[in-house]
């Protein structure tokens, strides 16, 4: 059996996804303990085709740490309000997280950005950039998510639910 790590807060045991921060690390001691081998998956999905290792996973984390780091000074109130509306108004992205999520979850996702789309994007964009500060997670920022479900990328979808879920917590 193989536990499948995509990216650093998901993985996928037998189908089942999960999330949790640092789900990468976690998964490895449990998955070292059980004599499961871990396969790495690329952002797309797609199996890189090599085994991995704890130490391996803390080098890609150092990587991804880099290449994200200061993103806090890169934030755009304006572009990161934008392109969530963009998510939920854009017919083809829509479909594509909905049919990732399932309806049910589809919905709750959709009530959360309802109540949500009415109110003052910079309170929306000041919420978005406290979620993503707070979980040390600039993968969850609207235009990323946004970008890769454009591309296809379906299970940014869950990270669209993430965002979401703390979101409905800071309804001003």
């Amino acid at each position: 059996q193989f536990l499948y790590l995509i990216g650093w807060n998901t993985a996928c045991v037998s189908g089942v996804m999960f999330r949790a921060r640092h789900m990468a690390a976690a998964c490895l001691g449990v998955a070292a303990s059980r004599g499961v081998r871990v396969r790495w998956c690329s952002a797309a999905g797609r199996e890189e085709g090599w085994e991995t290792s704890f130490a391996r996973v803390n080098e890609l984390d150092a990587e991804h740490r880099a290449a994200t780091e200061g993103w806090q000074a890169k934030f755009s109130r304006d572009e990161e309000a934008a392109a969530l509306a963009a998510v939920f108004a854009s017919p083809g992205i829509a479909k594509t997280a909905a049919t990732a999520l399932g309806p049910a979850l589809w919905e709750t996702v959709e009530a959360q950005w309802r109540a949500w789309a009415q109110r003052d994007p910079a309170a929306l964009a000041a919420a978005v950039f406290a979620v993503c500060d707070d979980l040390d997670a600039p993968h969850l920022l609207p235009s990323g998510i946004r970008q890769r479900l454009a591309d296809g990328l379906a299970p940014a979808a869950f990270g669209l639910r993430t965002l979401m879920g703390h979101l409905e917590g800071r309804l001003p």
